[in-house]
This record gives structure tokens, sequence and C-alpha cells, in this order.
């Protein structure tokens, strides 16, 4: 039952509620695509701050004397929510270096196009695979994380008590390091192969130097790239599942990390 006298007596309360929620929805994989309807967005961060309203400890003591200390609090409850979304599309973002990093060595690195969700220009590569991904994002109820840990948030640290600590620092290492953990292995199959490819046209080329290895090597690595992509594609939902396991994991040390653990 929705307490209607709850939400309208405390207003500022589900403003700063609403606020974080804003913040983790801009940058989060799913909620954070530009291809989502925004009214859709709106009224889902309304309908989820009524509900936590309505669910976590609502006290009646005041988080500000004045509009100015009001302002700071919207600012704070804010970067929390950016935090939590920067963790997540940094994870994310592993495909996209992945890509870059299969279509260099593939022979696809000149071919950009223009993903029209996110508004930039992507590696052809990972286009395919964060579509991929993010189907099994979804079919993992990685949405339904996503919306679990900023329930934990609040009670990690509640409304006008964040601050920060010299261990962000530590986190954004941790955070960027493990996209390119994750970027290396999503890559590492082809990148592989096409290192070998590329071996062995170097021995063809001093055993027979009459042959075009440059004409032969280019069609050759496309060949073999797509091939490994085809038999390594299933790969997809482990990949999927680990991503979803490391969104989580970093997002309870953060939790951990506000609450002095």
């Amino acid at each position: 039952m929705i307490d209607l006298g709850n939400f309208v007596t405390r207003m500022d309360l589900f403003l700063l509620i609403l606020v974080r929620m804003s913040g983790l929805f801009i940058l989060s994989p799913i909620f954070g695509r530009q291809n989502m309807p925004a009214i859709f967005k709106i009224g889902f961060s309304f309908m989820l701050a009524v509900i936590f309203m309505n669910t976590l400890p609502v006290g009646s003591e005041t988080y500000f004397q004045n509009v100015y200390q009001y302002m700071v609090l919207i600012i704070r409850e804010f970067a929390i929510g950016m935090i939590m979304g920067y963790i997540t599309y940094a994870i994310m973002s592993a495909i996209y270096v992945a890509g870059q990093l299969i279509d260099t060595q593939v022979g696809f690195g000149i071919a950009n196009v223009m993903d029209p969700i996110s508004n930039i220009q992507i590696p052809l590569t990972s286009n395919f695979y964060y579509i991929f991904i993010i189907l099994v994002f979804l079919l993992l109820n990685g949405h339904h994380m996503l919306v679990r840990a900023l329930f934990q948030s609040f009670e990690a640290i509640p409304v006008g008590q964040f601050a920060v600590t010299g261990e962000f620092l530590t986190l954004t290492i941790s955070v960027i390091t493990t996209m390119f953990l994750v970027a290396i292995k999503i890559s590492a199959p082809i990148i592989a192969a096409i290192f070998i490819t590329d071996i062995v046209l170097g021995v063809l080329s001093k055993t027979m130097p009459e042959m075009n290895v440059f004409a032969l090597g280019m069609p050759l690595k496309i060949i073999i790239g797509l091939l490994i992509m085809m038999l390594t594609v299933t790969a997809a939902v482990g990949i999927g599942e680990g991503m979803v396991s490391i969104m989580e994991q970093n997002l309870m040390y953060l939790f951990k990390m506000w609450n002095g653990g």
C-alpha cells in the first residue's frame, strides 16, 4: 500500500531519491541508452522513487536548513547515481575496446559505423558483440540487478550522508583495469588466430618471394577472423554472466566502502 500522505509531506526526500536514480539511469548500459524514450525513463524513475519512498525507512529528520544546503544535497545524490552508472558503463565499455582490438587485427579498423543508439562511431565487431551481450544481459536479469543495487545504495548510504574518500581513486583504477582485462579475454581467441596467421604469412613470404602476401593476407585475415567469431559467439553467454557478476561485485565493493568497511 502506497502511503500518499507520507509522499506529500516528505516531497524533499522524494526528490533526493529521484535525483539519485536519475544519475544512475543516465550512464547505465540499459536505462541510459539514447533509443530509450525519455518519457519512459522519467516515468520509470518516478515510479521507482515512489516505491522506494514507501519501502525505505523514512524518518522525520530534516536534511537541510536552507535552499543552498538542499542544492548541495541534490548534487551529492546525483553524484552517487553517476558513480554507480560509471561502474556499469565502464564494464560494458570493455566490448568496445575488444571490438577495436579485433578490428585492428582483422582489418576492419577503418570501417567504423555510426551507432544511432549511443550516437558515436564504433567498430563493426563492437556493434555485433554489444547487441548480443545486451540481449544476454537482459536474459540474465541484469536490469533487475541494477534496480536491486540502487535499493541497496540507500541502505549503504542514506540520503544526505555521502562523502568522498580517497578510496574512490582505488575503485576507479580497479574498474578501468577490469575493463581492459575483460576486453582482452573477449578478443584473445581472434588476436591469437590472426597472430598465427601473420607468422604463417611471414614464413611464406620468405620461402616464396614471388607470392603477393599482402593481397593474400587481407582476405585471409578477414575469413579467419569471421570464422573464429562464429565459433566463439556461443561464449557470449558466459561473457554476459561474467559482466553481470563483475558489475555486482564492484557495486558491492562501493557500498562496503561507503559503509566504512
